[in-house]
């Protein structure tokens, strides 16, 4: 009876187990950004000047970074794989100075943005041009 036991025990822990497995597989875990999401940096420039610019927050494929720093870097983690959207929230004065091409993300990998974000004044800066 003893032996019996034991593999009962043994056969439903490795049945949670599995159905543990299953369950965080299909969406029920901490899902793709908590798995090995990737990570992304870069850079945010005034368009005229070039000086980096602190204090924007990016957000890329819905995951906000903190804000860039004094000369504009900024890290954006855990974000999940596949073609995301990047979006800049910057001061009631400086807007991106153009559109801001998405990034390709892959899991558990670093990618930086091969060039600046650039911002501009909302009225006195010249827009960019592609």
């Amino acid at each position: 009876m003893y032996a019996d036991e034991t593999k009962l025990i043994v056969t439903a822990t490795v049945a949670a187990v599995l159905v543990a497995l299953v369950v965080s597989g299909c969406g029920g875990g901490a899902g793709p950004a908590a798995l090995g999401g990737g990570t992304v940096t870069g850079y945010i420039q005034h368009i005229v000047t070039g000086q980096g610019i602190g204090g924007m927050v990016v957000t890329i494929g819905g995951r906000q970074g903190t804000s860039t720093t004094p000369n504009g870097a900024f890290v954006v983690t855990g974000i999940a794989a596949g073609l995301q959207n990047v979006t800049v929230t910057a001061t009631p004065e400086l807007i991106p100075a153009g559109p801001i091409p998405p990034v390709l993300v892959s899991a558990s990998q670093a990618y930086a943005m091969p060039a600046p974000i650039l911002v501009a004044y909302r009225e006195h800066d010249p827009p960019a041009h592609p």
